[in-house]
């Protein structure tokens, strides 16, 4: 028997907040100071295991007659993670806004309940992807040497270059709204953004040579922009003993990566920069290769690109555009195609109804312009490597003689690195609009309500996730990875108050 203990994980957590305000109200102006310090410390086991912030930050909200105001905020952080004496930073931000329906001359306008006017413009920080002393070189272990006999004996290498210009990344943010409220019943909210995200921390190797030998560090110098707008719109209405609303909400967000630090590429479709986060770097699909397409001995026909991942292609394979002529398909044919993974579209909408002590609620929601991958092996990558069975789907998709159009390549049980190239054969179009809620419920009158002493009983039965419009079918278009899918369900339940 025996007996060891030791102190396995750690973790100790600091945190201090303060704040000193100061308001008041001077005729039709309203004043708001504020200072907050704000500091934090997580110490785990080990060397080099604390992470620490510390923030100063000053706040003033001015206000008159409720038809002016303004925001202004400046925050002096500091993080562990910058270098010994550049550890902070200065993010301000400043916002303002125009209620223009409290203005006197506004006042005729009848039909007008409400309009708001406001912009914004601000600077955040963020050091999740800084760690500790990167700026700093560390040798460590290398080769083994052997000296006398068999012995050996360990040696030291020199560590990879230090990071410089360590900066945490920052975004600079700017809004545009504008809130409207007509007709006791109607509102809109339209947005309009533009963020500039810059100093994200990228690899160097594809600036600097790997001839030096070393790692050669992070780089500073990333930078990517976003823009795109929201609208909202709602309407309620009631009539007697029936009400009901509708409401929705369309939102658009576009990437653009600016820059990426990126090797030198021989044609232009292969560069990442211009193109968004998430978007696919492959082939290009152009259908599958048919009978037509080789001789009697059941070779390519002349004018057809070779494939540099299989020597012999046949009837059934996949087709790929040959992007740069030269009469192959190989690594030079890569580009970066299609939609993000990331949705650019994202929308919403409920609607709901009462009638008398009768109601019923509906939300939807949905996303579009987005793309999802269909590499998942068990159901895609069929009878390859003696440990994979074939898909009903794959199956009745695959291509034959009888089904020249199919949508999946023949079906073989040998390797075939030529038909499971990463392309967009592989991709699906992932948009979809799902049912996330559906509501019945019904109001117990008050009567009876108060008899059992209740100030209100409300009894629902309600279902989540009922169905899905998308283009994938076979599985939810959210969970692409064989991870646990939406789940449907019931329930039915009592609402009480006292």
């Amino acid at each position: 028997m025996s007996f060891t203990s030791g102190l396995q994980a750690q973790v100790m957590r600091t945190y201090i907040w303060g704040k000193v305000n100061y308001e008041r109200d001077f005729g039709k102006h309203h004043l708001d100071v504020a200072g907050i310090y704000s500091q934090g410390r997580r110490k785990y086991l080990g060397a080099n295991g604390t992470n620490a912030f510390r923030d100063y930050m000053a706040h003033l909200s001015y206000s008159y007659d409720n038809r002016y105001l303004a925001d202004v905020v400046c925050s002096y952080s500091g993080s562990l993670k910058m270098p010994v004496g550049d550890k902070y930073r200065v993010y301000p931000a400043v916002s303002v806004a125009w209620i223009a329906s409290n203005e006197e001359f506004m006042h005729r306008f009848s039909v007008l309940d409400y309009l708001k006017l406001r912009a914004s413009f601000g600077v955040t920080g963020n050091d999740s992807r800084l760690f500790y002393d990167m700026d700093k070189q560390f040798n460590g272990p290398g080769q083994e040497y052997i000296f006398v006999g068999t012995t050996s004996t360990g040696g030291l290498a020199q560590g990879g270059f230090p990071s410089k210009g360590i900066e945490p990344e920052k975004e600079y943010k700017a809004n545009f709204g504008v809130e409207v409220g007509i007709w006791k019943g109607l509102s809109m909210q339209v947005d309009a953004f533009y963020n500039r995200r810059k100093n994200i921390r990228q690899y160097a190797g594809g600036v600097y040579s790997s001839v030096v030998g070393r790692d050669v560090g992070s780089l500073f110098t990333g930078e990517v922009k976003n823009y795109g707008g929201e609208i909202t719109l709602g309407w309620q209405q009631q009539l007697d003993k029936f009400s009901y609303f509708i409401k929705g909400n369309f939102s658009y967000a576009k990437n653009e990566i600016v820059n990426i630090n990126e090797e030198y590429h021989p044609y232009k479709y292969m560069y990442a920069t211009g193109n968004s986060i998430g978007q696919l770097y492959g082939l290009m699909a152009e259908g599958l290769y048919q009978k037509e397409d080789f001789d009697a001995q059941g070779n390519l026909l002349p004018g057809l690109p070779v494939s540099t991942y299989e020597s012999e292609l046949r009837p059934g394979d996949v087709k790929y555009k040959d992007l740069n002529g030269d009469g192959k398909i190989d690594d030079y044919d890569h580009c970066h195609q299609q939609y993000s993974t990331l949705p650019e579209i994202y929308y919403g909408f409920s609607l709901g109804a009462d009638y008398r002590n009768w109601g019923i609620k509906a939300h939807f929601q949905g996303v579009a312009h987005r793309s999802v991958s269909t590499m998942l092996a068990s159901i895609y990558h069929p009878l390859y490597g003696n440990d994979k069975n074939v898909s009903e789907h794959y199956l009745e998709n695959r291509w034959t003689d009888a089904t020249p159009d199919a949508r999946y390549p023949r079906l073989t049980t040998l390797s075939n690195n030529h038909n499971f190239q990463t392309s967009s054969l592989w991709m699906e179009k992932g948009d979809y609009l799902k049912l996330r809620v559906l509501e019945l419920s019904y109001k117990l009158p008050t009567r009876f309500a108060e008899k059992m002493r209740m100030s209100d009983c409300r009894l629902f039965l309600k279902g989540m996730n009922l169905f899905s419009i998308d283009h994938v079918g076979i599985m939810d278009p959210e969970q692409m990875d064989m991870e646990y899918p939406s789940s449907r369900s019931y329930l039915i339940g009592i609402n009480v108050l006292f």
